[in-house]
């Protein structure tokens, strides 16, 4: 996390799309990574961005993957 943090400072956006149209929300609900999940909310990252490749959000890919606890992140 600590990586996105510094990205972050130095004007990386939360919602930047670097493949396929994933955001860093997508990818951490793909790694299951709940605690990217939650920073990432708390840095306002857009939970209506819809990948490229999938069309879908990431919540869409929470619940397709079976995470419930980022699913619960999500629809807070």
């Amino acid at each position: 996390m600590a990586a996105a943090e510094w990205l972050c400072r130095h004007g990386a956006e939360v919602d930047a799309r670097p493949y396929l149209g994933m955001t860093g929300l997508h990818l951490a609900v793909l790694a299951d990574h709940g605690a990217m999940v939650e920073w990432l909310l708390g840095q306002g990252a857009d939970t209506a961005l819809r990948d490229d490749q999938y069309d879908s959000t990431p919540l869409g890919w929470a619940e397709h993957l079976g995470r419930t606890a980022q699913i619960e992140l999500l629809i807070r």
